[in-house]
C-alpha cells in the first residue's frame, strides 16, 4: 500500500527497501511512540487494556494503533516506533514481524518477559532499553 517492502535474513539484519534497519537509538522512552492493538470484540476489553494504556499515554509521546500486528512490528524494527504490545494474536500474525525486529537489534518477549510469545497469543517488542518500561505496562494485564 505504502511501497515498503521489509525483510529480514536470520542471523544477516532486517532491511526495508534493501537498506540495513536498526530500532530506534533513543534513550528517554518519554522520546518514543508505542505501538498496540485491541481485541476486535468491545466485551475483551478489561481494565487492564485501560489501564497500560494509561500508563503508556502519561510516560511516552503517545499510542499508535495501525491495525496489523506485522506492521507495527516492523515500525518497531525501523524506530518508527519504540515499542509494541498486543495479546491475542495468531502465530502467523507475528511470527515474520518478530524475525525483522530481533534483525533489527529489538528484543522480543511475552508480557512476562519470557519467551513463549509465538504460541501464548501475547508479545512485546521493543527497543532493549525500553524493555523493563514495556514490561511494567504489560504487568497491567496480570
Amino acid at each position: 500500500m505504502n511501497g515498503e517492502v521489509f525483510y529480514a535474513i536470520a542471523g544477516g539484519g532486517s532491511f526495508l527497501g534493501g537498506q540495513p534497519i536498526r530500532v530506534t537509538s533513543r534513550i528517554s522512552f518519554a522520546d518514543v511512540l508505542v505501538g498496540t492493538g485491541f481485541p476486535y470484540h468491545s466485551d475483551h476489553l478489561s481494565l487492564a487494556h485501560f489501564d497500560a494504556l494509561r500508563m503508556v499515554l502519561t510516560s511516552t509521546r503517545g499510542i499508535r494503533r495501525f491495525g496489523s500486528a506485522a506492521l507495527d512490528l516492523c515500525y518497531v524494527a525501523t524506530g518508527r516506533l519504540g515499542a509494541f504490545y498486543e495479546h491475542t494474536l495468531n502465530s502467523y500474525d507475528i511470527a515474520a514481524g518478530a524475525l525483522i525486529v530481533k534483525e533489527a537489534g529489538g528484543m522480543i518477549c511475552d508480557y512476562r518477559g519470557a519467551q513463549n510469545w509465538l504460541f501464548e497469543g501475547e508479545i512485546m517488542a521493543t527497543a532493549p532499553q525500553f524493555k523493563d518500561n514495556m514490561l511494567a505496562v504489560t504487568a497491567c494485564f496480570k
